[in-house]
């Protein structure tokens, strides 16, 4: 059919594979052993150019201030268009290429980690890693930092009860869940305080994405929720805002459409539009992925990269007005998956390298600079879209690192601990290294979490991180997916356990999601079907020891 697998593959593993035993460095734990949706959505048939003449939700007519009733001056352009010029590689050169760009981009403060230089600062090589020649702090020298020990109040990590199949082979298409598209991942599981809801993209018989509401022993909760359109709907996010659960889909040419559910499932607002195509630029059609959203205070954030120079920061109200819009330009380079976090007064949102705290008019709060990175000694970049929890007294950046050529390459697991305010608190720190026999897709680390295969989450047994691993190394891959999990600091407390079954494959390990609740994890993936484009999705709780 055409689809060929490229999936980045994970990096835990267990020291009786046929590979190059994990290494735990994160401490010595380790050691120890449906209802039919009633609202249609009309997708236009016009030319990418004539987007612009689509208005937007309220009567808004799309001019490229952005400006909103609420936050007007959170993206307001010069009125000549000439004071925020900035071309595609960000660099602001106001030549006829940066013209494409007239819109106010927002450039968080220097750093350490940015690459500059900055009075107070030794050095800066665009990362806060120790052991390279300029510390986590962008002193001279390799730094030093003595990590707590491992918290005995975390719990380990245990299975409760067997995987559950939620969809049926023939309902899904695997490109559907991340096989080329959507480039942001397929699957996301959000939990309610009641249920897990869990949106996919269904390819049968026409795209869409359907809702699922699951209870954490995976029966369902609720009949799903389906919307079916000729149009793809690739990308999608799911966000809780306490009361409401909120299902944001759409794609580049379409814009952003919203779905609303209440606590027990019931569809409160069919899907409709809430804004057209990306006011500042119709002809960006490929570039803008819709990539995640959290809600905070009173609205939602919704994230997206915007032609990579930028992320698009969008807040909504709880119907789907919208309240504020903004482009970011988060340092060096920005990647092309973004992900969010709700905390007291706005969000933290990072992408694998960065970490930026804005508020809920979208001012940036906070920096982080040149978080990710790969390990001493290689060359790669970090993997797209790492994710950042809140452990309470602070934030944890978690993400993936890897080095090789080709098919060959080897991954690591990167912990970093920082304050509400962006500040590091305690430096990167590889957590599990090393299965020298993991392949990516052939495409290396530039690729999106809809093909990394990882994926994390903070609850009652601490940071647990599910991950997958290619173990033999072919083009159509097959591996286990792998959990662990470790307190505050990168301390592994116990794990891996294999998610799907002891010696248990698949290769479709790129579409998975974890979320947290009150009592445990429920995690996603998807199982392998007769041939290799069909699968379906399965769910498994995991829950602390007693």
């Amino acid at each position: 059919m055409g689809r060929i697998l490229l999936a980045i593959a994970g990096l835990l593993g267990l020291s009786d594979f046929a590979c190059t035993d994990v290494r735990h460095l994160g401490g010595d734990a380790a050691e120890d052993d449906g209802a039919e949706g009633s609202g249609d959505v009309t997708y236009r048939d016009e030319a990418p150019g004539d987007a612009a003449e689509d208005a937007l939700p309220d009567g808004d007519d799309g001019d490229a201030d952005g400006e909103s009733a609420a936050d007007g001056d959170t993206a307001d352009a010069d009125p000549d268009g000439d004071a925020a010029d900035v071309d595609p590689d960000g660099e602001g050169d106001g030549d006829a290429e940066g013209d494409a760009y007239p819109y106010d981009v927002v450039h968080p403060p220097s750093v350490c980690g940015d690459g500059t230089v900055d009075p107070g600062e030794e050095c800066d090589d665009r990362n806060r890693m120790n052991g390279d020649g300029c510390d986590w702090l962008c002193r001279l020298g390799d730094g030093s930092f003595t990590y707590p020990p491992l918290d005995p109040t975390v719990p380990d990590l245990v299975v409760d009860g067997d995987p559950v199949p939620v969809t049926t082979i023939d309902e899904t298409d695997i490109w559907a869940f991340g096989d080329g598209f959507p480039f942001c991942g397929g699957l996301h599981l959000a939990w309610t305080g009641r249920f897990f809801g869990l949106a996919y993209n269904v390819d049968q018989p026409y795209f869409g994405v359907h809702v699922r509401f699951l209870n954490a022993d995976g029966t369902e909760a609720h009949a799903v929720w389906r919307h079916d359109t000729p149009w793809e709907m690739w990308d999608h996010a799911l966000a809780w805002s306490g009361t409401e659960l909120a299902l944001f889909s759409g794609n580049a040419r379409d814009g952003i459409a919203l779905s609303r559910f209440s606590d027990d499932g019931d569809e409160l607002a069919a899907m409709s539009p809430i804004r057209g195509p990306d006011p500042r630029d119709p002809s960006v059609v490929v570039v803008q992925h819709l990539s995640h959203a959290a809600w905070s205070g009173d609205r939602y954030l919704v994230v997206s990269p915007w032609d990579y120079p930028f992320w698009s920061l969008e807040t909504f109200g709880p119907a789907g007005e919208m309240l504020g819009t903004t482009l970011l330009s988060p340092g060096r380079e920005a990647r092309s998956c973004v992900r969010s976090l709700p905390l007291a007064g706005g969000w933290a949102v990072t992408d694998g390298w960065q970490l930026a705290i804005v508020d809920t008019s979208l001012s940036v709060t906070g920096y982080s600079g040149q978080v990710g990175a790969a390990w001493p000694g290689s060359t790669s970049e970090p993997v797209e879209g790492a994710r950042v929890v809140d452990v309470g007294d602070g934030l944890v950046v978690v993400w993936m690192a890897g080095s090789g050529t080709g098919w060959d390459w080897t991954w690591a697991l990167w912990m970093a601990g920082m304050s509400y305010d962006g500040d590091p608190t305690w430096p990167p720190r590889p957590i599990v290294v090393g299965i020298d026999c993991v392949r990516d897709g052939g495409g290396g680390p530039g690729m999106s979490p809809g093909w990394s295969g990882w994926s994390t989450a903070y609850g009652p047994a601490g940071i647990v991180v599910v991950a997958w691993t290619d173990t033999d190394g072919e083009t159509i891959p097959g591996g286990e997916l792998l959990v662990i999990n470790t307190d505050r600091w990168g301390n592994v407390v116990s794990g891996p356990v294999s998610l799907l079954g002891e010696g248990v494959t698949t290769a479709h390990g790129y579409a998975l999601d974890i979320a947290a609740s009150d009592s445990g994890y429920g995690i996603v993936t998807v199982e392998d079907g007769p041939i290799s484009t069909t699968g379906r999705i399965v769910y498994r709780h995991f829950r602390p020891a007693e």
